[in-house]
């Protein structure tokens, strides 16, 4: 696609999200034609950009960075009640619709990054709004899945 068209996608993006306030910068990035950082109205920060390795698509990401107290209870699970936790948090995000990836430091979670990818033939703004949503709501059921399990951060 040439670079003029990029131009029009990024326009359009940049006009449904301030039209929404949740435009908040946009980010330079070696790896994207162009990148926009924003919060949504629940405070859930979201990303969409247009990787360069990515022909015909942006993508919408969110990423759940695990508080350090639940980072801590956590890690003083052992090692099979640790497998059994992620085995069930896998099990529940399967079904979301964004893809999803856990970062990992060895058998200790970090973080989870989710996302939708949407082709430019299919770009609306409802459609990119369905995408922000799709990668919203898995992020606020993992925090709620913390919460229930470690219970609730102090200084939140």
């Amino acid at each position: 696609m040439p670079p003029e068209e990029f131009k029009d996608v990024k326009e359009k993006i940049e006009v449904w999200m301030r039209a929404r306030q949740i435009f908040i910068r946009e980010k330079k990035s070696d790896d994207t034609d162009f990148q926009f950082e924003g919060k949504t109205e629940t405070q859930v920060g979201i990303v969409i950009a247009k990787p360069k390795k990515l022909y015909n698509s942006v993508i919408v990401i969110s990423k759940l960075e695990l508080h350090p107290n639940h980072l801590a209870a956590f890690g003083r699970l052992n090692s099979k009640r640790k497998e059994e936790f992620i085995w069930d948090l896998k099990r529940d995000l399967i079904f979301a619709p964004a893809t999803f990836m856990l970062e990992q430091s060895g058998d200790n979670l970090k973080s989870i990054q989710f996302a939708k990818e949407i082709s430019f033939d299919e770009l609306t703004e409802g459609r990119l709004i369905e995408a922000i949503d799709n990668v919203c709501r898995p992020l606020i059921w993992t925090v709620w899945v913390f919460i229930k399990r470690f219970g609730q951060p102090e200084n939140s």
